[in-house]
Formats: C-alpha cells, structure tokens, sequence
C-alpha cells in the first residue's frame, strides 16, 4: 500500500476545498489531572488558548465529548467520581456550555462513546451490554436508543459521514476467508497458513484474537461491511469533512499510524506515522488541521497531550502544556454559538462572573466562572497571580503578580481582558503593590503600596496605570481598601494600637473615622461595601461578620465555618469568601450565611474572589 506524506495529503484536501481553514472555531476535550482517573470536559481555541471547563456536576466525571456540528450541544460518557453508584454511568447530552444535563443511556464503567448525524438533532452511540459493546441509534428528544448492532461482537467507536448516509465502526467480528478489499495481500508471513489457505493462495479462514477492523454500514445499521484486513488493529475511524475519505488508527503500541481510504476501503495510504513508543487516543478535525491525543517521550511519556498536524512543519509541538491528561477532542464548529462570547451572555452573566486565584495546575493564576463554578477559564499564566478583581462591565480582570514568590522582585498590578488576552503591566518601579480595586465607573483602581522598610499606604490612580495618588499617609499600615458604591468614600483597614479595624475615608483620603471598635484582640480584615452602600462585610479574626456603614448593627454571620476575603454578589443576595479552616475551595453563601457552596470542583487551595 502506499504512503503520502501528512503534507501532500492536507494539501491536497485544500486544494478540493474539502478541509479548509475555519471549519471549526474550538476544540471539546477531556482533561484529567491525576492521570485519567477523574476529569472533566473542556473547550479551547484551535490556538490552544482560552481553555473553558463545560461540565461541572459536583460528584461526576465526564469524558469522550461529541459536539453537534451545529455546535449547540455535545454528548459525553459520565460517571461517578468514587464509583459508588452504577446508576450514574451513562451517556449524558448537554448544552454546549454544559447546561441541561440529562441521561440519554445507561451504561457500564467502560464508558460511551457518541457520532453525529448532520441535522445535530440524531446520533449514535455504542455503549457496554453483558461484556459486548453495541452501536444504538436515538435522537434528542429522548427517544430509546434503536441498536443497530448485535450482542455477538463489540462493535464500537461509530462515526457518522458527514453526509449522514454511512456509519463508521470498529469491531471485533470475526470472519471466514478475509482479505482487502483491494485485492492486495497484507498478511504477514507468519500469519500465512497454507493447511487453512482457501484456492487462491492469499486468503486464510480467520480468527483475529479480539484485534478490531474497520466496518461501515448504512444510516440504520444495514448492509455491514468490512474494509480493512487481518494481522493487526485496526481501530477508532473517523471522517474527514467533506466525507471523501475516512482515517483510522493502524498497528498497536508501540508502533501505531493514521491511515486513510475511500469509503469503499480502496486506496488504503499511510498517512502519518506516530512518534514511536506514543500512547495515542483520539482525533478530531479542526480546520486544516488534524489534532491528536498522544503522549511519547520527547514530552511527558505518562501524560497525553494533544498535537495539531498541519502538514506545513515537521516539528510536533503540543497544543496543551499544562499538567495532566488530554483525551478525546472534537471540534466545535463557527456556525453554532459563539462559545466565548457566551460566558459574557446576559442570559448566563444576570448573577455575575466571580474571578478567584486557585492552584489547580500547581502554579497560582487565576481562573473566571459563573456563580455556580461552571464556564471555569483560566486567565493568567504567571505562576504567581493572586487578588482578582472583575471591573463592573466585566470586560477587565485586575490581577497582583507575586514574582514567582521572589521577595527580592517587587509584585507589581496587571490588568487583562475577561478573555485571558491584552494582559498589561499598570505599575512598576521598587515599591510592592497590592490589592488592586475598580472604583464604580471602572475609570480608578485603589491599591496598596509600600516601598522596602516602609510601610503600607493606600493610593489611587487612572484605569490605565497613570497619575498614581497617596490617599493615606501616616505611621500605620494601611490595607484592603473597599469603594463605596457611589464612589465617594472608601472602607480600610488600618493597624493603630496594636490591633487591625475598619476604617472609612473619603475618596480623596481626607476625612478619616474609624469604624469598628472594640477591647478585643482579634483583627478586623478584608472589609467589602454591599451594593447598596448600607452594609459592610468582613472578617474578625476569620469570622464573616457586618456592620452598618455608619457603625451601628454589627452582627456575626451564622455560616458555620471559618472564613475571610468575602465580596458580595452584584444584587447583595450572596456572597463568595475563603473557607480558612481547609484552605481549599471558594465558597458561596446567601447574604446571611445560609446554603453554603464550593464552586472550587477540584478542592485545590484557592483565595481572593471578586464578584461582579
């Protein structure tokens, strides 16, 4: 058989204006972190940039997405995380942005696995019976999955043409008297038996000890057929967009290539060998460009990663960088919803976005979601960014860079776009900065600096980093400055007599009066002013507290566990804080204490939430 190179073969696709640039705007993937075992589904830019978690269902896994090619939804294999209720397996339909989740199919731990017919309404999808995989056929209204597929064999990883008239799969089936259907001879000599061999000498009766083929049959599960031979795996097909060709994975571990055919299986051509000793999984089409899951020793030998193929460079570098494991992509295509416009959509965005710093992938950036913890993004990629603050449009994400930690660096304030992109530095120089705020019109920032032996003051400056002003200037420190929501007057903390309290100034820093007073030891911290300008919460000595903004009516929150740099929600109805006694997680509550929520899904150490 013949061998093209991945380049003559992508070109030659342009060229036909089968695969063309743009045919997809993202990619739907798994990622686990802690080698497979647990995980959830992403979707990124065909960049790589901007990964978005999509399924956020406390208790559940999710893997092995399928987006509709109208890319409004995606079918996904989940399960429980513990693995302590076998009712939960299953194949799941959601929306595209993981809202409205229901089972479509029971299944096994094995998992499930989902093709698309064109309409995006019809689908198939195999699923583990009694030991046997089968390929079924249902809708998304609901309707009981039609197999289209017997019990004997496993019959698994369907793929619909992109006509929807064929149905790709790979199975078990064992046959008599096997052989290309090219006419050709792939038997290797070993396998050659000529007390078996029928009369034309090429051709043996066959047992391929559970090695898979490549089948196609029709939209209802007519007319099987078999395209590929015995002597080695053949598995996972899948289309390319105009239909004219379909590819799958030949050979197994540690020697596995990508093929392609016509659909009658004639023309079978190599068309890119896998470095060798790669752990391949899985493959989706994106633009001009064929996206691997695989892992192999010039990276990380025991974590995939995906890896674009355009054919324009001989040189294999990763679309996913960060630790852990990527399975399982499948484009999502520019005619369906804007997906990273959807997270700024009223229709998700009435109860806000909430910013927060989390250390999910071993560094500290900081990560952007819906209240409830879904839509999750990943905005920075500093190692070291902390003190998120969302501007009140939404648009602007204020964030601190630590330096990796080196106290010799000073942390200076940076601003980027609620997309992850534009990132700017606002401040520099020798003097450490902090606590970065918006002011109501988004036109200031309130911050903390402090120069080397000094100490901290509370300054002001333009949205863009210019004309810097000191609002306090006195032998205290000075520290989590809040504004008010008219933008007049400004809540502190500030350290006299040996003890932290509130304090509250001016907006110009004139006019300062303490709030909070009281005998006892402990610290008053983090204070936020409500969205009214009635009430101001905070922390005492990590107990969420309020108090009336001209100091009347403190009262302890009944939330029932230790907490601090709490910010309201934009109505005032909830609020988002940092549980102390774990450190793990950001936790939402209503505004008085009651139904608490972790919206950190993988309970990593996580600090600073602002809610806008």
């Amino acid at each position: 058989m013949k061998k093209i190179s991945v380049l003559v073969f992508l070109l030659a696709l342009q060229s036909a204006g089968i695969c063309a640039a743009g045919d997809a705007a993202a990619i739907a993937y798994f990622w686990s972190f802690d080698g497979g075992e647990h995980g959830q589904i992403y979707v990124m830019k065909t960049d790589g940039t901007q990964p978005t978690q999509i399924t956020n269902i406390k208790g559940m896994d999710f893997s092995m997405p399928s987006v509709s090619p109208d890319g409004s939804r995606l079918l996904a294999f989940g399960g429980p995380e513990r693995h302590d209720d076998p009712t939960k397996y299953g194949l799941y339909l959601m929306d595209i942005d993981g809202g409205n989740v229901k089972k479509v199919s029971a299944c096994s731990h094995e998992g499930a696995c989902a093709s698309w017919f064109p309409d995006s309404k019809t689908f198939v999808y195999s699923v583990s019976e009694s030991g046997k995989f089968r390929v079924y056929r249902s809708d998304i209204y609901g309707k009981a999955g039609v197999p289209l597929t017997n019990g004997l064999f496993n019959y698994r990883a369907p793929a619909v043409s992109p006509d929807g008239r064929i149905i790709a799969l790979e199975s078990d089936r064992e046959e008599k008297n096997t052989g290309a259907p090219d006419g050709s001879d792939t038997l290797s000599y070993e396998e050659y038996d000529e007390d078996t061999a029928v009369a034309d000498g090429k051709r043996i009766p066959y047992n391929n000890d559970g090695l898979g083929k490549i089948y196609v049959m029709d939209a209802h599960g007519k007319g099987l057929k078999r395209l590929t031979n015995a002597g080695t795996r053949y598995s996972r097909p899948f289309w390319i967009p105009s239909g004219k060709q379909l590819c799958f994975f030949r050979g197994e571990y540690p020697n596995v290539s990508v093929w392609a055919m016509a659909p009658d299986g004639k023309g079978q051509q190599e068309l890119l060998a896998l470095p060798e000793n790669s752990m391949d999984g899985s493959v989706a089409w994106a633009g001009a460009k064929m996206v691997i899951s695989m892992a192999y020793d010039a990276f990380n030998p025991s974590e995939l990663r995906l890896f674009p193929f355009d054919g324009t460079d001989n040189r294999i570098l990763p679309l996913t960088t960060d630790r852990g494991n990527y399975y399982d992509p499948s484009a999502v295509a520019v005619g369906g919803k804007d997906f990273y416009a959807m997270i700024m959509d009223d229709k998700h965005t009435n109860s806000g976005l909430i910013a927060y710093a989390s250390w999910r992938l071993g560094d500290i950036d900081v990560y952007v979601c819906r209240p409830d913890g879904s839509l999750r993004r990943r905005l920075t990629n500093s190692r070291s960014a902390l003190e998120p603050s969302i501007s009140h449009d939404r648009t602007r994400v204020l964030y601190v860079d630590y330096q990796d930690g080196d106290s010799k660096k000073p942390n200076q304030i940076f601003m980027v776009n609620i997309d992850g992109s534009g990132k700017r530095q606002l401040t520099a120089g020798t003097a450490y900065n902090s606590r970065a705020k918006w002011s109501p019109d988004d036109k200031k920032i309130l911050f903390v600096g402090v120069e080397p032996g000094k100490k901290t003051e509370i300054w002001v400056m333009d949205a863009d980093g210019s004309n810097p002003k000191r609002l306090t200037d006195n032998d205290c420190y000075d520290d989590t400055p809040s504004w008010s929501p008219d933008g007049k007057s400004i809540v502190y903390t500030s350290i006299r007599d040996k003890n932290e309290r509130l304090w509250i100034m001016d907006a110009d820093g004139g006019n300062a009066r303490q709030l909070t007073k009281h005998d006892g030891k402990e610290n008053d911290a983090t204070p936020c002013w409500s969205p009214d300008g009635k009430t101001i919460l905070f922390s005492r000595s990590y107990t969420l507290m309020t108090i009336n903004s001209d100091g009347t009516g403190e009262k302890k929150l009944d939330i029932g566990v230790k907490g601090d740099e709490a910010v309201w929600s934009p109505d005032g109805k909830r609020i988002a804080f940092r549980p102390r006694e774990s450190h793990t997680g950001i936790f939402t509550a209503d505004a008085d204490g009651k139904n608490t929520a972790d919206i950190e899904d993988l309970g990593f150490d996580s600090s600073g939430p602002s809610w806008q």
